[in-house]
This record gives structure tokens, sequence and C-alpha cells, in this order.
């Protein structure tokens, strides 16, 4: 079985929320891109379908979480927007974009580890 097999077969409870995800509707929506994608690891997964494009969306997932702000810090520090001609927006999407790489990492090690414990129960049997 690969991983985006698991992940079609999941639902966000089975996993619950990662430490990076803000709801379980992140974590069932990685599980989705990871299934329609048919990815097998996390470096190969397209998050960029996810971000917000709404102004309206983007200040609701900034004020969301305090560590939102954190993850859109982080994406300016390591030069992900142009502070020459600051986009707002455009920083707070790179920081959600952020968010949902380190969310898909977290599901793709879940994945892993699951689909390990289970192929090592199916050589028991």
């Amino acid at each position: 079985m690969e991983i985006y097999e698991l992940a079609e077969k999941l639902s966000a409870q089975e996993i619950g929320e990662t430490p990076s995800a803000s709801s379980e509707a992140q974590v069932e929506e990685i599980l989705s891109s990871i299934s329609d994608q048919q990815c097998s690891d996390s470096g190969s997964l397209e998050v960029d379908s996810l971000v917000d494009v709404y102004y309206s969306s983007l200040l609701d997932w900034v004020s969301d979480d305090e560590h939102h702000v954190e993850f859109v810090e982080d994406a300016v520090s390591e030069g992900l927007v142009d502070t020459s001609d600051f986009d707002f927006y455009a920083a707070v999407q790179a920081g959600q974009h952020q968010q949902y790489r380190q969310v898909a990492q977290e599901v793709f090690e879940w994945l892993e580890e699951e689909l390990a414990e289970r192929e090592e129960a199916e050589e028991e049997e």
C-alpha cells in the first residue's frame, strides 16, 4: 500500500490535530491533497492551491492563532517575501504556505508510522 492510498482511507479524526495544524479541517485538506495528487512524500506535495487568496480569509487566518504570526515572521525572515516593496497580504500568504508545508510534513510522518505498523501487523499474521 502506498502512502496516498492510506491517506484516502483515513479521516482527520483518526490522525487528530498535528502540532502545527489549526484544525482537523486543515489536516483533512492535506489528506485530500495527498490522495488527489498521489504523493508518496511531503516534498512532492503541492500546497499552493490550499493557500487563501481572499484578503478577509487571510486576515481571519493570521488573527485566528498567535502561532500564525510566527509563520509569517519566519517567511519574511527566510526571504520568501519581497521586503523592498512589502505586501502584507503576500507575507500572510507566505506564512500560511509555510504552515501548510509544516502540517503536511507532520501528516506524512504520521502516515509513514501508521503504514509501517500496518505492514508489520500483516507480516505477523
